[in-house]
């Protein structure tokens, strides 16, 4: 069931000097480690993925609307 009619999508902007791609290892809490795939997104680069429209572009957050 749909809720909205829109979507907002909140990402940590790419950080200078890390590939766009990269494996990163996780320590939870209780000391167990995971590794996690994670991709990077400029503010263009994620909204022609998604379709959407930059609501936000800093060096550390980005955000994207998609719908509405």
């Amino acid at each position: 069931m749909r809720v909205a009619s829109g979507l907002v999508l909140v990402e940590q902007a790419w950080p200078t000097g890390l590939p766009e791609e990269i494996w990163e290892t996780r320590i939870l809490s209780d000391g167990s480690e995971h590794r996690v795939f994670k991709r990077y997104f400029t503010a263009t680069s994620l909204s022609a993925e998604v379709g959407g429209e930059v609501l936000l572009d800093t060096p550390s957050l980005i955000a994207v609307r998609v719908g509405v």
